[in-house]
């Protein structure tokens, strides 16, 4: 098992996570490492079969019970280091493993996953969104059981009012699952007693809204879970989750790098501001700031601006950073006065020529002279 992560880390849970928290957990990571969201993304690929791994043990309480007392060795052939035939403790508790994977039970609702947009400065400093949605509801007629309020179906006498049967699964081994003379209810409905609001089914369709509040920071993909808010389950099952999953649209001014922001056009200065500096006001998501630019500041020059980027979801207090190139523009055309003034400055730099120029020039003139012997 080497190279293997803990599973409590790989769902981001402290090891006395409660089922609700491991669910939680495993749903959002689920969603958001999903091969259908990430097309040629081998990586976040095998993060999907890790989660989903990691699920399938925290989430089985006899095999968690084994990981946590023997690690990965746990989990060979049933896990504990009795030898012979190793079930991670009696015999009879192997059985009972079997016997419990299909337990009859109320079944849960489905969730429901909506697409939340933001603009950038939304996603900057968190927003509150309402979500519109269609749902099923449990019927108010009937509360969810798809009986008329005075009807009085008589018990099942299949599996005697239990709502389960024990039938042959794994191996053989009794396997106990929802009632299939009565589907589960435990009681034998027949048409005359349905409710007639919701047809017998339970459950009703509404369009239901929803008020989500976004964290700052939020990004394309990203995923939020709102519990109890999907598709209501059956007469005392679960109802499903709400999955909101956020959009970020495009901005004039900024892109966006992760938590860092990206000023899409450079900020022009003349030849004049660039040599002698100057002070330029800086777009950013607060408002405009000014910003003294030091003399002999050279074109795709890139400015950081530490903190004015975006807020990161995962940790309150950290903020990415603003990064803003310069470019020194050249005049396309020149009153006479300035063509004067350029040109007594190109005398004057011919004069003095700088360092860096004149290392630059040696070093074509010693190609030139190496070429030339070359050829002769």
């Amino acid at each position: 098992m080497a190279g293997k992560r803990d599973y409590y880390e790989v769902l981001g849970i402290s090891r006395e996570a409660t089922a609700d928290e491991i669910n939680k957990a495993f749903r959002k990571l689920a969603l958001q490492f999903h091969p259908d969201r990430n097309h040629g993304d081998p990586e976040a690929s095998e993060h999907f079969k890790e989660v989903n791994e990691a699920n399938e043990v925290l989430s089985d309480a006899n095999k968690r019970q084994r990981y946590d007392r023997y690690g990965f060795d746990g989990l060979k052939n049933g896990g504990g280091p009795q030898p012979g035939m190793q079930f991670g403790g009696s015999i009879f508790e192997f059985f009972q493993d079997f016997v419990n994977m299909g337990q009859g039970g109320p079944r849960s609702g489905r969730d429901i996953q909506v697409v939340v947009d933001l603009t950038l400065e939304e996603a900057y400093r968190g927003a509150k969104k309402n979500a519109v949605y269609q749902r099923e509801e449990n019927c108010d007629a009937c509360s969810g059981s798809g009986v008329r309020a005075k009807a009085k179906p008589p018990k099942c006498r299949r599996c005697n009012g239990s709502g389960v049967e024990v039938a042959r699964g794994f191996l053989g081994l009794p396997q106990q699952q929802p009632c299939r003379g009565c589907r589960g209810m435990g009681v034998v409905v027949s048409d005359a007693d349905l409710c007639t609001a919701c047809r017998g089914r339970g459950r009703m369709v509404k369009q239901h809204t929803q008020t989500i509040n976004i964290p700052p920071g939020v990004d394309t993909r990203d995923a939020m879970s709102i519990p109890d808010q999907g598709h209501a389950g059956e007469p005392g099952g679960e109802t499903g989750n709400l999955i909101c999953v956020f959009r970020v649209g495009p901005h004039k001014l900024f892109q966006r790098q992760g938590v860092h922001l990206m000023l899409q056009e450079p900020i022009p200065l003349t030849f004049g501001e660039a040599a002698l500096g100057t002070t330029i006001e800086i777009p950013t998501l607060e408002g405009m700031i000014k910003h003294s630019i030091d003399p002999g500041c050279q074109s795709g020059t890139k400015m950081r601006f530490e903190r004015y980027g975006m807020p990161d979801v995962n940790n309150p207090n950290r903020k990415g950073d603003l990064v803003v190139p310069v470019v020194v523009t050249t005049p396309r055309s020149l009153t006479a006065r300035q063509r004067e003034l350029l040109t007594e400055l190109a005398e004057i730099e011919q004069k003095h020529v700088s360092p860096e120029r004149k290392s630059f020039f040696d070093k074509v003139r010693d190609f030139l002279r190496r070429d030339e012997k070359n050829v002769s």
